[in-house]
C-alpha cells in the first residue's frame, strides 16, 4: 500500500470518528497536510520526469534511425 493510500485510509478513519473530539480534529488536519504535501511532491516528480523524457526523446529517435 502506498503512502498516499495509507494517508487516505487514516483520514477516512479520522473523519468517521470526529465525535472523538479535538485530538481527531488535529489528526485530520495533519493527515490533510500530509496528503497535500504528497500530492505536491508527486506533481513535482511528474514534471521532472516529463522534462527528462522530453530531453531523451530526440536522442532515442536518433538512435532508432541509425
Amino acid at each position: 500500500m502506498s503512502n498516499l493510500e495509507n494517508l487516505e485510509k487514516r483520514l477516512a478513519a479520522a473523519i468517521e470518528n470526529l465525535s472523538g473530539g479535538a485530538a481527531l480534529m488535529a489528526e485530520n488536519a495533519l493527515l490533510r497536510a500530509d496528503l497535500t504535501a504528497l500530492k505536491a511532491q508527486r506533481k513535482a516528480d511528474v514534471a521532472e520526469l516529463d522534462s527528462l523524457l522530453a530531453k531523451l526523446k530526440p536522442i532515442l529517435e536518433e538512435a532508432g534511425n541509425a
